[in-house]
């Protein structure tokens, strides 16, 4: 268990100390991401404030199926959605278009935003699920390789092969992963 999960497991049970040091951990990201979206550094920190007292108030409703970082982002997300949808309405009643204009833009940009984040998440489970598959040496090539950034000729003196039987070990491989990953996103696509 992560120490994120272990903090929201102590809040879950009433420890505010656990609170307070996943605001401590999280409070920089949160800001950085609603930044991007709002202008004000001071709407940005009431926002902020907003998006932790909502994950309070709600973190029974946390059941890490996600990181806990993923689950305040889609906070964050809605509640960038809310101010940015009421500055949209604020500024066409004082007739000020472009600035609306230029907002509901915004506002499009991180729907769309949402859509590809759910889909990229989709994606890395079905991965991870598809890895499990995978046989043992399989899966040992695609960690030295991708995860312990180990070159194909340094895999290929290891394992007395050729260094292109080596990389066309790593092609064959990730056609079976893209062909996993499909038939997953096929499955998920009909539920």
């Amino acid at each position: 268990m992560n120490h994120s999960n272990r903090l929201v497991d102590l809040a879950k049970q009433g420890c505010a100390d656990s609170f307070r040091q996943l605001v401590e951990l999280h409070h920089k990201p949160i800001r950085m991401y609603l930044a991007k979206y709002v202008r004000s550094l001071a709407d940005v920190d009431d926002i902020a404030q907003e998006v932790f007292v909502v994950a309070f108030s709600q973190l029974d409703r946390f059941r890490g199926d996600s990181k806990f970082s993923t689950w305040l982002t889609g906070i964050a997300r809605n509640k960038a959605l809310e101010f940015l949808r009421a500055e949209v309405v604020e500024r066409k009643k004082k007739n000020n278009f472009q600035q609306a204009n230029i907002t509901t833009c915004q506002v499009s940009s991180l729907k769309f935003q949402r859509r590809d984040f759910e889909f990229l998440e989709e994606q890395l489970s079905a991965l991870e699920s598809c890895l499990e598959q995978l046989p043992d040496r399989s899966r040992n090539l695609i960690d030295r390789h991708y995860f312990a950034q180990q070159s194909t000729a340094t895999i290929a003196a290891d394992t007395n092969e050729a260094s292109g039987t080596v990389r066309m070990k790593l092609l064959r491989i990730r056609r079976i992963l893209q062909k996993c990953i499909s038939a997953r996103s096929e499955t998920n696509d009909r539920h």
